[in-house]
């Protein structure tokens, strides 16, 4: 039993020796604290890099919001000077008719006249 006690300590001192990962309790607690540091680094330049990227996607929502609000001026815009057109082209055309209407009214006014003297001078 008691070479069996040695053996098992032997044994442990061994493999201790060999895997130096199985460290002591002290430094655990200093491997720990190693790894708290390495994490709170991590978070914050991944706190860092999120703010970054989130200044870049409210950068490019801006300009994006601007092209949006130019394109949409240029098509009013564009809508106005067509609207502008249809007027005019439908002012030219109500202008065309009134023409049209009165060079009717004047030959009709004329033919009658006309159809007045010839009958005046029949009787």
């Amino acid at each position: 039993m008691k070479n069996l006690l040695v053996l098992t300590l032997l044994s442990i001192c061994l493999i201790q020796s060999h895997f130096p990962s199985m460290a002591q309790p002290g430094d655990l607690s200093e491997k720990i604290e190693a790894m708290r540091q390495r994490t709170d680094s991590v978070n914050k330049t991944m706190d860092s890099l999120n703010e970054s990227i989130n200044n870049m996607l409210e950068k490019q929502n801006e300009e994006m919001m601007e092209q949006q609000i130019e394109q949409n001026q240029r098509n009013l815009d564009q809508f106005m000077a067509e609207q502008r057109a249809r007027e005019a082209d439908k002012s030219k055309r109500l202008w065309i008719r009134g023409a049209i209407l009165l060079v009717a009214l004047i030959s009709l006014i004329y033919s009658w006249r006309k159809k007045k003297n010839a009958e005046k001078q029949a009787d």
